[in-house]
């Protein structure tokens, strides 16, 4: 097997390809984007945060970077605020009046006792008239049974 000059370019080539490009990789690690970016104003900084959008200002005060958050972020916060203080009245709504079902038990207990006594009372009124039924339904087949006999 003869070498020739393209032969052995191309051996170099997947020599080099084989261990020094894997290295090579190694230190070309993708660079991170930084979150925010800063602008400065005549008044302090705008600092953006590239995940949200949200604009925050930012100005020096005795010695620390203090940053606020914007009108427009405010009133959108606000507007979720809002939504959720309905959403959590609707469901106290909710709560009191489940709570009002079995805290009236409690609260009188009286009242609680006579509602179960009517309803063990209609319980035993039902219990009589099914063995009313039962026992009058056993007194005519004792009458037939008789009048069979004879």
């Amino acid at each position: 097997m003869k070498l020739n000059r393209t032969n052995s370019i191309t051996a170099v080539l997947m020599i080099f390809a084989v261990f020094a490009a894997p290295a090579l990789a190694g230190n070309a690690a993708p660079q991170q984007a930084a979150r925010f970016s800063v602008i400065e104003t005549a008044n302090g900084f705008l600092r953006l945060d590239q995940e949200n959008g949200s604009i925050s200002i930012c100005k020096e005060e005795n010695g620390q970077m203090i940053c606020k958050v914007g009108a427009d972020e405010r009133r959108a916060y606000q507007v979720e605020i809002d939504r959720i203080n309905q959403q959590l009245d609707k469901i106290k709504i909710r709560l009191d009046a489940l709570e009002g079902r079995k805290s009236a038990a409690k609260l009188d207990p009286d009242a609680s006792k006579a509602k179960e006594e009517d309803e063990f009372n209609r319980a035993l009124k039902f219990a009589d008239k099914a063995f009313r039924h039962f026992f009058g339904m056993v007194k005519e087949l004792k009458k037939e049974e008789q009048k069979d006999a004879i």
